[in-house]
């Protein structure tokens, strides 16, 4: 395990998160691709899950480092999401794409946290919570307000996994 070079063994640790993994006790991917059929054709395959990419991975760098090899860690999409609803006025970075309704969001949400759950990793992570000065792609405005009703966003985000 990674965290046996650390001087408390006991707590995972990751090397770098996202991209370029050295050595790590989970391997977390950052894939913001905005369509659900995207992210199930990458993460679908057993042998993704299984920490075998072969394949060039979207962004500018890398996923692994040369020689690197898979040991059984957990696979993790780790950041993804990133959709902007109704930006911002301003000079804020508004997201990876962008709606204007909140039904547009709401499929939006739903159709990347369904693929997400579908896809049989370890887990992922939405990015992100809340909009942020630079960032309007939270699922609360920076003032934490819902940008949808919460029992909607409670129930996309809290579905079971099919099958």
């Amino acid at each position: 395990m990674f965290a046996g070079f650390l001087q408390d063994p006991s707590r995972p640790a990751v090397s770098n998160d996202g991209w370029e993994i050295s050595a790590a006790d989970i391997w977390g991917v950052h894939d913001y691709t905005q369509q659900a059929s995207v992210l199930r054709e990458r993460y679908g395959h057993a042998s993704l899950r299984q920490g075998e990419f072969t394949d060039p991975w979207p962004g500018a760098k890398r996923l692994l480092l040369p020689g690197v090899l898979h040991q059984g860690q957990p696979v993790v999409l780790s950041e993804f999401g990133g959709t902007t609803f109704e930006p911002a006025e301003g000079e804020a970075w508004f997201g990876y794409d962008t709606v204007v309704t909140r039904e547009e969001y709401a499929e939006r949400l739903s159709s990347l946290v369904e693929a997400a759950v579908d896809s049989g990793l370890a887990g992922f992570c939405f990015t992100q919570f809340t909009d942020t000065e630079q960032e309007t792609n939270g699922l609360f405005t920076a003032d934490r307000t819902p940008k949808l009703p919460p029992a909607e966003l409670r129930a996309i985000l809290t579905r079971p996994r099919r099958g």
